[in-house]
């Protein structure tokens, strides 16, 4: 307090101003500040905080690379989900990457950030190749009995297995596996759903995003139509 002699009250309490970090696009929501990151950047911090929340998602996997417009192609894993609480992080700056999700027959990317990975999710299966291992497991494809029980393997706490395929006709392929549970067994002349993802509401409102307040789930299996083998 100046007063008007100029001269400082004796109960004037002097006080440094220190930003907040910076990075991603940043939101308030019940007194907490997120920073959310859809691309890869840096999240800046300028001093030491002992309790921060992260939620990291990897990219989702692509489909089975089936016969006849992907008929036989069992569904993509989704990217491997962590979430972690009460994270502590110093005064620098933090790479954030954001992994992509897989072009046609490719695993998705890795995410990285606060020293941990998340795993891209797997590939689907086909009536040819088996699915992918990733942060959850693609799904196996159709038509082929070599393959269908041959869906891919999710990694411990980041997510789930993909689901088994189903031979002979009319067959069907399994869903990649999700954060939340395995993907979905084919069965006769039905493709398997899915694996669900993880409902956390209360990111998807303060931040904008997630499919309906869930996260990382995974892609479904397509439905055969003939038998080739």
């Amino acid at each position: 307090i100046i007063n008007s002699d100029g001269t400082v009250s004796s109960n004037s309490i002097n006080k440094t101003v220190i930003a907040g970090p910076t990075g991603g696009t940043i939101t308030t929501y019940n007194s907490k500040r997120y920073h959310k990151f859809t691309s890869s950047g840096t999240f800046t911090n300028t001093s030491a905080i002992t309790s921060v929340d992260f939620l990291l998602v990897a990219g989702g996997g692509s489909c089975g690379n089936g016969n006849y417009t992907n008929s036989w192609a069992g569904g993509g894993g989704a990217g491997g989900c962590i979430q972690t609480d009460s994270h502590t992080v110093t005064a620098q700056g933090y790479s954030i990457v954001i992994g992509a999700g897989g072009s046609h027959r490719a695993s998705g990317a890795n995410s990285t950030a606060f020293g941990s990975t998340s795993i891209g999710g797997g590939f689907g299966g086909s009536n040819s190749e088996n699915a992918a291992d990733g942060g959850s497991g693609g799904g196996a494809g159709g038509d082929h009995a070599s393959y269908v029980g041959q869906q891919g393997d999710g990694t411990s706490g980041q997510g789930n297995d993909g689901g088994a395929g189903y031979d002979p006709a009319p067959e069907g392929c399994g869903g990649g596996g999700g954060k939340g549970t395995v993907g979905t067994a084919a069965g006769s002349g039905g493709a398997g759903a899915g694996g669900a993802g993880i409902n956390l509401a209360t990111w998807a409102t303060a931040t904008s995003s997630g499919d309906g307040g869930y996260y990382a789930g995974g892609g479904g299996g397509a439905s055969g139509r003939g038998d080739l083998s």
